[in-house]
């Protein structure tokens, strides 16, 4: 007697599959990454790719870190000014969207 199992949907493999990536994933990547690192017998060249790649996922290397929001307590006067006048929009955008008179784009 066969038993029919449930096909799953490909956006249930997709959240599987993204879950299983964004958690044991990200933490073999690290680990290997600092392996290498550490590896006694390993090249220059591995350990100097693999230490590049760690400093690139922390933004420390490359246009995330050009990229990168200065926190609050980082901003100037004129930093602060503009990034309250960007949640005021927001602000304001939303309140327009949930009264029903906002611009909707073509994702909402």
């Amino acid at each position: 007697m066969t038993r029919k199992t449930r096909q799953e949907s490909p956006e249930d493999v997709q959240a599987r599959v993204w879950h299983r990536l964004t958690t044991e994933g990200v933490e073999t990547a690290y680990e290997a990454l600092v392996g290498a690192c550490r590896d006694p017998k390993g090249t220059a060249q591995s350990k100097a790719t693999a230490g590049r790649t760690l400093f690139e996922a922390a933004g420390f290397l490359g246009k995330a870190h050009e990229r990168r929001q200065p926190e609050i307590f980082e901003m100037a006067g004129e930093q602060l000014a503009a990034a309250i006048a960007d949640l005021g929009a927001l602000k304001g955008h939303r309140a327009a969207r949930a009264a029903g008179d906002g611009d909707e784009g073509i994702f909402e």
